[in-house]
């Protein structure tokens, strides 16, 4: 219909709003925006990006734009200049939904990405299929021989939570973390979350 590109450009206003008011927290955490092919294969993509992050002055560093495999695959030639560009601004980038895609991993240690996330797929069945434990491992193990954060999606309990610190995953997200919440209460929830933790780990 045409309207993804203005429905980016607000997205994107939005998690610069967003970004700055957790940096008055004193946490620098980025913003993610997920991008579409569409977004990536538009010429005038970078240019629009970069217009809006000097217009709403949010550091480049605390935008991240999440991207599939399948989206890179479609045009790699075109999606690499692309992302290149927005790089050079300080723009992160993460691969969602890794292992469900058109994976080539001689092109990925190519693109300028700093993260993958293992798909919920793989991450809720850990502790019922020993195959999808065993890609979630390799996952993890691949990230790191190439210098990539690695965040498991779909965290829902504490026994995937704690399987997957065991295994050595950097980062994770889910219900188990915590459910979407306004920016506001955020602060709040980084507090409740520490103290948890630490009951958790003197246990």
């Amino acid at each position: 219909m045409g309207l993804i590109k203005p429905l980016t450009q607000y997205l994107v206003e939005l998690a610069g709003k967003d970004a700055k008011a957790i940096a008055k927290t004193g946490v620098g955490l980025p913003v993610a925006v997920n991008v579409s092919m569409r977004n990536l294969l538009d010429a005038h993509y970078p240019e629009m990006m970069e217009e809006v992050v000097a217009r709403t002055r949010q550091p480049g560093e605390l935008l991240k734009l999440e991207i599939t495999e399948s989206a890179v695959m479609a045009e790699p030639g075109r999606v690499l200049e692309s992302m290149k560009r927005l790089r050079s601004s300080g723009i992160r980038f993460s691969i969602d939904d890794f292992g469900t895609g058109y994976p080539s991993l001689a092109y990925l240690q190519k693109l300028p990405v700093e993260e993958i996330k293992i798909d919920r797929s793989f991450v809720g069945q850990m502790s019922s299929e020993a195959g999808s434990a065993a890609i979630v491992w390799a996952t993890i193990e691949l990230g790191g021989s190439l210098g990539l954060e690695v965040v498991a999606e779909g965290v829902e309990d504490e026994q995937t939570w704690q399987a997957l610190y065991r295994m050595g995953c950097s980062a994770a997200q889910g219900f188990f973390i915590g459910r979407p919440m306004p920016v506001g209460e955020l602060e709040g929830w980084m507090q409740s979350w520490s103290d948890r933790m630490g009951v958790s780990n003197a246990a």
